[in-house]
């Protein structure tokens, strides 16, 4: 759970397990998805939401190909 949108309240964000998996994110209060995106790898490990690149926004990393016989990567997106 982190503020992505930074309303001042939680959201909820998973990865979906898979092929072409989605990571999303939701309103922690009313269960309302308002970002998803793309998992151009197989499986989730790991997710942070923090301002990595030190832009004064947030963005989403998150680990992904464990669950395969291919490489595992980082990929990372802007939060908004």
């Amino acid at each position: 759970m982190a503020d992505v949108d930074g309303d001042g309240t939680p959201d909820i964000l998973y990865g979906e397990e898979g092929t072409s998996g989605q990571i999303r994110v939701l309103e922690a209060a009313t269960g309302t998805e308002f970002i998803s995106f793309d998992n151009p790898g197989d499986g989730v490990t790991s997710l942070v939401v923090a301002d990595l690149n030190q832009d004064g926004s947030y963005e989403i990393g998150w680990g992904a190909g464990d669950s395969d016989s291919g490489p595992n990567n980082w990929y990372i997106v802007d939060a908004r």
